[in-house]
């Protein structure tokens, strides 16, 4: 008897496949995917500092007071990530952390180049020892006031024609604007003012041209201010007389004496 033969036929895959919705929603993913690591590639591409480097940096802006060596040791050291790998904004934040530094603008120019554009503090007054406030009102320290600085001294002297802010930090603003209000109210009917000095009970004493020293105190200082200035002219005809303090915190008048030239009451407080 012979076996009869029987033809086996299986269609179904070996594999599972994915029905053809999950294969729509795989698709995506994998070019996603391959997207990023595309996009991987290419930024480990830009970012080799030896393949794209800076060729050369470029400073633009007027620069009188600023350290240029201290600039371009801040710039060196960003452009060693490359052209493509360096942080525009890191380097900006870090040149605005220069004292006399106002406002910075860098950018990249194809192919290879870094341009810098500064705008550097107009110093308008000294503010206590080792500051100074710029055109906008901003209090700040130049290394050329430090102690660090063997040469504060020059410094000192070359910054010795500005007006002169002595007080506390927090009230830097409303002195900045008392001393121009001073200023307005005294005119050209005495010297010129140059210091106006607030202690820690908010006593004011203002220097004048000459060595003339106007003490205020702490209450009614407008109309103490005024007082001063009409009796300036009638005891004292002479404006360019020097070397006299005057008080004014007495109610109902003041005392006018002569100081010596060795004294040192121009830079103490009340």
């Amino acid at each position: 008897m012979s076996a009869s033969s029987h033809n086996f036929r299986h269609n179904a895959p070996l594999v599972p496949s994915l029905p053809s919705a999950g294969r729509k929603a795989v698709y995506p993913v994998l070019l996603a995917l391959g997207i990023l690591a595309l996009a991987y590639s290419v930024v480990v591409y830009l970012d080799d500092a030896v393949r794209f480097p800076v060729a050369r940096v470029e400073v633009g802006g007027k620069a009188v007071f600023l350290s240029k060596p201290q600039l371009m040791q801040i710039v060196k050291k960003h452009t060693q990530k490359g052209f493509f790998g360096l942080n525009i904004e890191d380097v900006r934040e870090e040149i605005l952390s220069l004292p006399w530094i106002k406002s910075a603008y860098v950018r990249r120019v194809l192919p290879d180049r870094l341009h810098v554009d500064i705008e550097e503090r107009t110093a308008m007054m000294q503010w206590n020892e080792h500051g100074l406030i710029d055109d906008s009102g901003d209090i700040f320290y130049p290394h050329q006031l430090s102690d660090a600085n063997t040469d504060i001294a020059e410094w000192q002297a070359r910054f010795a024609h500005l007006p002169h802010i002595r007080g506390a930090e927090e009230r830097s603003d409303y002195l900045q604007q008392t001393f121009i209000n001073y200023q307005r109210q005294l005119g050209d009917d005495v010297p010129e003012l140059l210091g106006l000095y607030e202690d820690d009970r908010h006593s004011q004493t203002l220097l004048l041209a000459g060595r003339v020293i106007v003490r205020l105190g702490y209450e009614q200082l407008d109309q103490r201010l005024n007082r001063f200035r009409k009796l300036f002219s009638q005891y004292v005809p002479d404006t360019s007389a020097g070397n006299l303090q005057f008080d004014m915190r007495y109610p109902n008048g003041f005392t006018v004496a002569s100081i010596g030239e060795n004294s040192n009451s121009t830079t103490g407080y009340n």
